[in-house]
């Protein structure tokens, strides 16, 4: 991963979030694609902290194209990210399930700091809003990673040419390798 390509992936989820997320919104919410993508690239990538941290600009802008407060997103896009760089390089980034875990816990505390700045700020929102919010936000959020991890497989594993058998590895070669030598 790269910057050029981090912040390419940021930009198209910039704009589809404004432009094509609409159409897919159950009860007016739409999956949150920095929040997604941000998670996912944390997360999965063993350096991809610095690659995620381009989602606060990103963030920004979202917030002032449409939100209520400017940067509050992006503040409660870098607790966020703090929390997952803290706690998730124990974590085994291989599997499915911690990814998931990752993307509710993540997607859970964004909403709340975001839904806790506001309120300072004096927005009106109760923490049933929240919850009432919370209960659509989060599926949605777990598809669009979802859809990402797939995305991200299908590209990786066509940029990986498989090496051999497990067997070549310990010394041993098959039938097929002594024909080729």
């Amino acid at each position: 991963m790269s910057y050029k390509k981090a912040a390419l992936l940021f930009g198209i989820g910039f704009l589809l979030q404004f432009s094509l997320m609409n159409l897919f919104s159950v009860l007016g919410v739409a999956p949150n694609l920095i929040l997604s993508l941000m998670m996912f690239m944390a997360y999965k990538y063993n350096d991809g902290v610095k690659y995620a941290a381009l989602a606060i600009p990103f963030a920004i802008l979202a917030d002032v194209a449409g939100g209520q407060y400017a940067g509050v997103g992006a503040m409660s896009l870098l607790v966020l990210l703090v929390a997952i760089s803290f706690f998730g390089r124990n974590l085994n980034r291989d599997t499915l399930w911690t990814l998931l875990a990752v993307s509710t816990g993540g997607t859970a505390i964004y909403y709340f700091f975001t839904w806790l700045i506001m309120s300072v700020l004096g927005n009106p929102a109760t923490m049933l809003g929240l919850l009432r919010f919370l209960f659509i936000a989060l599926p949605m959020n777990l598809i669009a990673v979802l859809l990402i991890n797939q995305v991200y497989r299908r590209g990786h594993r066509r940029s990986v040419r498989p090496t051999g058998y497990a067997i070549v590895d310990m010394g041993m070669r098959t039938k097929k390798q002594n024909k080729k030598m």
